[in-house]
C-alpha cells in the first residue's frame, strides 16, 4: 500500500515517533485525571438512576468516554490533525463500507449462534426482560458500545497504528504490534479462565484480522463495523454467564468454549472477507 493512500501515513501535523509516545502518555494522563475526579460522581448516579441488571454494565463503558475525549485533544492539539485523520485518508467517512461490515457481521453471528443452539439446545435460555425494556437497552447499548468500540478502533487500530507506522512501514509489523497490544487489553478478562490459551489466541486473531482489513482498505470503516456488530450481539442478543460485560440480553448461554469460538470466528472471517473482496466488487 503506497503511504498517499492509508490513514497510517498522514502527510500532516506532528508524526514522528516521538510525538506519538508523548501523546500516549497524555492520553494516559488525562484520562487518568478525569477519571479519578469524574468517576465517584458517576458511579452515584448510575446507582440511582439506572436499573440493577445494567448498572454494572455502564459503569466499565464510563473510562471510554474519556479515554476517546483524550484521544480526540490530543489528536487535535497536540498532532495538529482533524479527528477525521484517525479514521481515513478520504475526506469522508464511507458509512456504506461500515453498514455494510455491521450487517454483514451480525448475521453471521446469529446465524453461528443459531447452529450452535441447535447442537445443543439445553445450554441456551430465554432472559426474563420485558420487551419494551430490552428496546430501550438495546438503544441505550448501542450508544454506549459505539463510543466504546470506537475508542478501541481508533487508539488501536488507528493511533498505535500510526505510531508504529512511523517506526516501520512493514505491512507485518504494522499489524502485528497494536494486534498484541490489543490482546493485551483483555488480560483481566474472566473469558481467559475458560482457556486462557484459545482466549488470547481469539483476541489476537480478531485484532489482526480487523487491522488487516484497515491496512488493506487505508480506512477503518470495516473494522469500526465489525467490532460493533461482535459487541451489541452479545450484549442484546446472546450472552454468557460469567461475561465481561453483562447485560440483560435476549438470551443466555452457559456454554462457553473458547476453542469453538476460535474455530467459528476464523469460519466467519473467511466468509467475510472471501465474500467482501472475491464475490463483490472491491471499490463500495
Amino acid at each position: 500500500m503506497q503511504k498517499r493512500d492509508s490513514y497510517l501515513f498522514p502527510d500532516y501535523g506532528r508524526r514522528q515517533a516521538k510525538d506519538y509516545t508523548i501523546g500516549c502518555i497524555a492520553i494516559f494522563l488525562i484520562t487518568l485525571a478525569i477519571t479519578i475526579s469524574a468517576f465517584p460522581g458517576l458511579k452515584k448516579a448510575i446507582y440511582s438512576l439506572l436499573p440493577v441488571n445494567v448498572q454494572q454494565y455502564t459503569l466499565l463503558n464510563v473510562p471510554f468516554f474519556f479515554f476517546l475525549a483524550s484521544l480526540y485533544f490530543i489528536n487535535r492539539y497536540w498532532h495538529a490533525r482533524t479527528f477525521l485523520s484517525l479514521f481515513t485518508y478520504r475526506r469522508k467517512i464511507s458509512w456504506r463500507k461500515f453498514f455494510y461490515a455491521f450487517f454483514f457481521w451480525f448475521l453471521l453471528s446469529a446465524l453461528a449462534s443459531c447452529i450452535e443452539y441447535l447442537q445443543q439446545p439445553s445450554a441456551y435460555n430465554r432472559q426474563e426482560t420485558n420487551v419494551y425494556f430490552w428496546l430501550v437497552f438495546v438503544l441505550f447499548a448501542s450508544c454506549v458500545t459505539a463510543v466504546q468500540i470506537t475508542t478501541e478502533e481508533l487508539f488501536v487500530r488507528s493511533y498505535l497504528a500510526q505510531f508504529t507506522a512511523s517506526l516501520s512501514s512493514k505491512t507485518s509489523i504494522i499489524i502485528l504490534a497494536p494486534s498484541l497490544l490489543f490482546m493485551a487489553m483483555h488480560l483481566n478478562n474472566p473469558e481467559l479462565e475458560k482457556g486462557m490459551w484459545a482466549m488470547l489466541a481469539f483476541y489476537f486473531s480478531f485484532a489482526a484480522f480487523l487491522a488487516y482489513l484497515a491496512n488493506k482498505e487505508g480506512s477503518i470503516e470495516y473494522p469500526l463495523g465489525i467490532h460493533f456488530a461482535n459487541n451489541l450481539f452479545n450484549i442484546s442478543i446472546l450472552n454468557y454467564k460469567g461475561s465481561a460485560l453483562s447485560s440483560p440480553s435476549l438470551f443466555v448461554t452457559k456454554r462457553f468454549e473458547p476453542q469453538i469460538s476460535l474455530l467459528v470466528f476464523v469460519v466467519m472471517a473467511g466468509i467475510f472477507y472471501s465474500i467482501t473482496y472475491f464475490y463483490k466488487q472491491k471499490k463500495m
